[in-house]
């Protein structure tokens, strides 16, 4: 954040701090969760692989046998492993990320709920203004409307 830091209260600037804060771990959380969605969908295209060798090429194609069917290879297994942690991280990702994503939104609505308090004269608008779009430009953080 580069602006004069006597233009306006230290709480505020500390609330814009901590919004940027909190920003950025949404941002983090958003990321974790979409690798970890990418890893289970290629799991799952590997076990679909997978299946389609062991009917094509493998144990299946002098006929079906219910008996070959259970026989799982470790390689089965050790994916069906994978997809479950996958999707266990993807779960515990996306709760992170909509309890992140709600402490950044309340925090944003109150940074917006006492903006007209602190930028009451008319010529500190146009300072405000300039803050809330130089912050909107370096964090995409929007704090002219809720």
């Amino acid at each position: 954040m580069n602006h004069k830091q006597e233009e306006m209260p230290l709480f505020f600037k500390e609330m814009l701090q901590e919004l940027i804060k909190r920003r950025n771990k949404l941002i983090q959380m958003e990321k974790a969760t979409k690798i970890w969605t990418y890893f289970c969908l290629g799991c799952i295209a590997a076990l679909v692989l997978l299946a389609f060798y062991a009917f094509s090429f493998g144990a299946f194609k002098s006929g079906f046998n219910y008996h070959k069917l259970f026989q799982i290879d470790p390689m089965t297994i050790f994916l069906v492993l994978l997809v479950a942690i996958g999707i266990a991280q993807v779960r515990y990702f996306q709760k992170k990320e909509k309890k992140a994503e709600k402490e950044y939104e309340e925090l944003r609505a109150e940074v917006i709920e006492k903006t007209p308090e602190l930028w009451e004269a008319d010529g500190t608008w146009v300072k405000r203004h300039k803050l809330f779009k130089q912050i909107g430009k370096q964090h995409d953080i929007n704090l002219f409307y809720k």
